[in-house]
């Protein structure tokens, strides 16, 4: 807090490992999504496609098991 403001120091945020994706890997991810709003829109189930996106992130940090355990509990 700054008085009655909130604060936000940028020098622990550049500590957090941002990847950027290869091309292939961003146009697909960019695909499921597209497909995920379409069906979004028709109200239909899209968990399938979000548990695919979450595979792809998970392959792009080179997650161990265990790791994409404690993020799938939590």
């Amino acid at each position: 807090m700054q008085g009655n403001n909130y604060q936000l120091d940028k020098e622990p945020l550049s500590e957090i490992p941002i990847l950027k994706p290869s091309d292939i890997d961003a146009n697909q991810i960019a695909s499921i999504v597209d497909e995920i709003i379409n069906l979004k829109k028709e109200a239909k189930p899209t968990k399938l496609l979000e548990n695919q996106i979450d595979d792809k992130i998970y392959h792009l940090y080179n997650l161990t098991e265990e790791e994409i355990k404690i993020i799938k509990d939590n």
